[in-house]
């Protein structure tokens, strides 16, 4: 500096060079001296020119809006020159402006660009960058909405039904419509006793089979054999063949003809009928021929076996036992197990054996003998079978009059076959023969007859056997106790029905009852049948019961019951009723809020086609619909459809059907109408308009028990339907023809009705997540509101390998921690104090491998303006790695932690600066973040304001000074910002060789003309020695 000399306070300063200055201004008194300063900053004549190229940017589309700044000093012509380029980057960069700070620029790339500012004010120019992310196309985001809870009316499965209303029981009386006129008239005009004969009736369901000597059944000409189906009667022969002498044919074309006698035996099997007597099948018209028939499939069938001659006038059939497995032939007659259609006539067939009086048949095997039959003690046929039954296990008994010799003594009436040879039963019974049997419901054997004496037991007519298992020994009783058990004459039929056994006959007392033809023995009592114990007292006798589902058969020779007319058969029990198939119960689910009309169809009818009244009844009061159906319509049944128009709700629809003779057959359905529940999903999708300007949306259905109704699944905000309660989770999906996102929400359906329903529970959807971090649990519980409003949750663990923590368990919405990696089922329960529902979902906790980034800041550092330059930066040699997790992107981020101003940090080449406008000492910060773990370290920058470099100077010894004894060296190291000095010593080296220096004394901080150390010859070697004075500032400057 050179100042002009001046006495006055006022006056001009000039300067050489550029720096800053500090002028004292002095004035004295002559005894007393002031002074002040002032801070002069000398600029160069000229600055370089300050740029600006704006802050980093990401952006999705291809352009970008450029906000430049430039500035100067306005030296040295006042203009500037601005220009943009492309330092870097993976397309071109299109400039709108390429002069002009504030421009933009285009893409033809996605990637990340580097721009730089350059301005010019045509001495000096300066530079800027700045970085550009070129995203390209995002996906669009979706957001489905929040959570819903909505009421669904839901009617309990319980509820919908169908069932018949309780009828009143139909009283069991005598019926007379079978019976009026009922069996009457002589076959070709024949003379007897019109009757049903022993063993002639019997039942297969509904059906009732009854043969004996008559022509007609209620003017239908049936000829011994009528099928009474609980309506009508019919017969079993074509009448356009029944001429004089034929009475049907045969699926051989044999002819069946009509005997002078009448059908003795009859029995029923499935679709099979089996008789016998009454017709025979003659071949060559000499009248020997076959005494049973079978009817199957809807005609008479080639069936019989060979009889043989035996000296005998005649042959008979007396009773048919038809069971499962076999049928049973039993009467008067000899024969060969041999098909009569094969063996015609009546002469033996050599080689094989001759049997009598029963005969057993299979469907598989054909005919066989058992034994030899019944074959009298002295070798002469005696007597016939008049009664045949299978008992439980499948052993047969026989009953009629003989004297049968058996491996264990003679059979007197009665014998048994157990399935390889006849056994007797004890004694056998004495008197007349065995007319009858029935097996009870506990597997005793009933025997009727005209006999007296049972097994050596006193019993009137009627008798008990029962097989001891202890004694392996038949055990007899009688039918009541004393002079009065059993019946007071000859027993002809038995039949159980239920636990009660029927007995028919010709007596006129049972026990000490007065019963005429027909009693009833309970287990324990006698007692007549209905309600007059004279019913049979006009005359005739009871020959033949049987029951049916309708009721108790009864067939003789009577003609008159309880007073009235009845032709020989009658039955005792209930008439036959309207039958009705109810319409299935109906749920309209998603009706209109009006209500939907239904068709309903029900099966009214009445198996013998009376007319009928249906009538519908909605919800009870006055029918809505009533229909008569004509006679003959209505048999078996007929569709009769109603329509009807329901409210949403519950509804019950009776049918009712009435004959004017029974009590009437009424039904209920259900009709339930349910509206769904309704909703709107407010969806939003958002996108940049890449790539072609389209954005589609989509509503799906992830989960639920039920369909989802939407108004629009195109549309994200649109209407929903639920027709099933639960839990479901909708998905809403944005798609921009290149990528897709997609957002979700619970919509929890809870069920409300007449009837409390459990709580409608939601646990949430099943998650992922990383050892350490916390599960957040978005449960939802809801509920009808019955029985008091108060539902409480809970949440607990069901499997998992560790431990499970909730914030708070008695809340649906709460968070989770996991002491262990693994799969965990956790439930949420919700209950009303009445019922509790609960809903699981499933949390894997996958182990935490991933580590926090590793930072390294760089070594703490200072720098220093440079003269007259008003920024300064400092190089920062940060490095950050990490181990990928957990998605293999780390962000790093500088900040300022402490100091006297601001720093900008740039990124430049694979490395990081800080540019500071203000000395002083700086923390900076840098910030590492894989996502999910961050770390960070700290550097120090000082910034120190520009002084000049350190001042060295070594004062003594001189140059070329001898020095023979210890000698201090003293020397100035000099800055305001002086870091370290150090003192060297080395001899000076010869032509050739190097010599190092070597430290004598070193030290931090200013120094002044003072000792610095020493040089000591007495431990070097002899020679000349160069001696060396370094300083180094905090900027690194020497």
């Amino acid at each position: 500096m050179k100042p002009s000399y001046s006495c006055s306070s006022i006056t001009p300063v000039t300067f050489d060079q550029s720096g800053e200055y500090v002028l004292r201004l002095t004035a004295s008194d002559g005894e007393l001296t002031a002074t002040d300063d002032v801070a002069i900053t000398v600029y160069p004549a000229n600055l370089p020119p300050q740029v600006n190229a704006g802050l980093d940017q990401t952006i999705s589309t291809r352009y970008a809006q450029l906000q430049g700044q430039v500035g100067d000093d306005g030296r040295p012509s006042g203009a500037l020159a601005v220009s943009w380029s492309q330092v870097t980057g993976p397309g071109n960069a299109t400039f709108g402006n390429q002069s002009s700070a504030i421009t933009t620029v285009a893409f033809d790339l996605a990637g990340e660009y580097v721009l730089r500012l350059t301005v010019s004010d045509g001495a000096l120019a300066s530079t800027d960058e700045l970085i550009i992310l070129v995203t390209g196309n995002r996906p669009p985001t979706a957001d489905a909405g929040p959570d819903q809870i909505l009421d669904l009316t839901v009617i309990p499965e319980s509820l919908s039904t169908n069932y018949f209303l309780p009828r009143a029981e139909l009283p069991e009386q005598w019926l007379y419509d079978l019976a009026q006129p009922g069996l009457t008239g002589f076959p070709r005009g024949v003379s007897g006793t019109i009757t049903v004969n022993r063993q002639s009736l019997t039942a297969e369901g509904g059906d009732v089979f009854a043969g004996g000597l008559f022509n007609c059944a209620n003017g239908v000409e049936v000829r011994g054999l009528g099928h009474w189906d609980g309506c009508a009667w019919s017969s079993m022969c074509d009448p356009w063949l029944m001429d004089v002498y034929t009475w049907d044919i045969d699926d051989c074309g044999y002819v069946l003809r009509d005997l002078s006698a009448d059908v003795d035996a009859v029995a029923a099997r499935g679709n099979d009928l089996f008789a016998g007597a009454g017709f025979f099948k003659d071949f060559n018209g000499d009248g020997a021929g076959e005494t049973t028939a079978r009817w199957t499939g809807g005609q008479w069938k080639c069936w019989g076996y060979k009889q043989v001659s035996t000296g005998h006038t005649f042959a008979d059939v007396w009773d048919i036992e038809a069971t499962s497995n076999a049928v049973y032939v039993g009467g008067l007659f000899s024969y060969q197990p041999l098909d009569f259609t094969n063996f015609p006539g009546v002469s033996p067939v050599p080689g094989y054996p001759i049997a009598h009086r029963i005969a057993k048949w299979t469907e598989a095997g054909g005919w066989e003998t058992m034994g030899q039959g019944i074959v009298d003690t002295n070798g002469v046929d005696h007597g016939g079978v008049a009664a045949i039954k299978e008992g439980p296990n499948g052993e047969v008994f026989i009953g009629g009059t003989f004297m049968l010799a058996t491996s264990n003594g003679v059979a007197r009436n009665i014998a048994k076959w157990n399935g390889s040879s006849w056994e007797t039963m004890s004694s056998g019974v004495f008197g007349d023969r065995v007319y009858a049997f029935a097996v009870g419901p506990d597997g005793a054997l009933y025997v009727g007859g005209d006999f007296t004496n049972a097994g050596g037991v006193t019993a009137s007519r009627i008798a008990k056997a029962t097989w001891n298992t202890n004694t392996h020994a038949w055990t007899w009783s009688s039918l009541g106790q004393g002079v009065s058990n059993g019946v007071n004459n000859r027993v002809d039929a038995l039949v159980f029905r239920g636990t009660n056994l029927y007995v028919g006959g010709s007596f006129s007392r049972a026990g000490n009852k007065v019963a005429w033809r027909i009693a009833k023995w309970d287990g324990t009592s006698w007692s007549h049948v209905g309600p007059d114990s004279l019913a049979f007292s006009y005359g005739g006798n009871v020959r033949a019961l049987c029951s049916a589902d309708d009721g108790l058969y009864v067939g003789g020779s009577f003609s008159i019951v309880s007073g009235q007319p009845a032709g020989r058969i009658i039955k005792w029990g209930v008439r036959r009723s309207p039958t009705l198939a109810l319409p299935e119960p109906v749920i309209i689910r998603g009706s209109p809020p009006a209500g939907s009309e239904v068709v309903l169809t029900a099966r009214p009818g009445h198996p013998c086609g009376i007319p009928l009244t249906v009538t519908w009844n909605v919800d009870g009061g006055a029918a809505e619909f009533t229909t008569n159906l004509a006679a003959g319509t209505t048999a078996p049944d007929v569709a009769l459809p109603f329509s009807y128009f329901y409210e949403p709700g519950y509804h019950q629809v009776t049918i009712t059907v009435e004959d004017g003779l029974t009590p009437p057959v009424a039904g209920v359905t259900t009709v339930i109408v349910l509206t769904p529940a309704m909703t709107v999903l407010n969806g939003i999708v958002t996108d940049d308009g890449l790539p072609a300007g389209v954005t589609n949306a989509q509503w799906t259905v992830v989960d639920g028990p039920g369909a989802v109704g939407f108004g629009c699944s195109t549309s994200p905000v649109t209407s929903a339907s639920f027709d099933e309660p639960g839990a479901y989770l909708l998905r809403l999906t944005a798609d921009d023809t290149e990528y897709t996102s997609a957002d979700e929400v619970t919509i929890l359906v809870r069920a409300v009705g007449t009837e409390n329903q459990p709580p409608a529970i939601s646990a949430g959807w099943d998650q992922t997540i990383t050892f350490g971090e916390i599960a957040n649990l978005n449960g939802l519980i809801s509920d009808d509101g019955l029985p008091s409003g108060l539902v409480t949750g809970c949440w607990s663990l069901v499997s998992g390998p560790g431990t499970v923590t909730f914030a708070n368990p008695a809340e649906p919405v709460t968070t989770a921690m996991f002491s262990d990696p693994g799969t965990y089922v956790l439930r949420l329960t919700g209950s009303d104090s009445e019922l509790t529902s609960s809903d699981d979902l499933t949390i894997t906790v996958n182990p935490d491998l991933n580590q926090p980034p590793v930072v390294d800041a760089g070594e703490d550092q200072a720098v220093m303006f440079a003269e007259g330059e008003p920024l300064v930066s400092a190089p920062l040699g940060s490095t950050v790695s990490d181990d990928g997790l957990p998605w293999g992107i780390v962000n790093e981020q500088w900040s300022v932690v402490d100091g006297p101003g601001g720093a900008l940090f740039r990124y430049r080449d694979g490395s990081y600066s800080a540019t500071f406008n203000t000395p002083g000492t700086y923390v900076l910060r840098l910030t590492a973040s894989d996502g999910r773990l961050e770390a960070f370290d700290d550097v120090t920058v000082t910034v120190l304001a520009y002084v000049p470099p350190p001042v060295v100077e070594i004062v003594a010894p001189t140059n070329t000074q001898q020095v023979t004894a210890p000698t201090p060296v003293i020397g100035t190291a000099h800055s305001p910002v002086l870091a370290s000095w150090v003192l060297q010593q080395r001899i000076v080296p010869v032509a050739a060789s190097v010599s190092e220096w070597t430290t004598i004394a070193a030290g931090a901080g200013s120094i002044s003309a003072s000792e610095l150390g020493a040089l000591d010859p007495t431990l070097a070697l002899n020679g000349t020695y160069e001696l060396r004075l370094l300083a180094s500032d905090l900027a690194g400057r020497g």
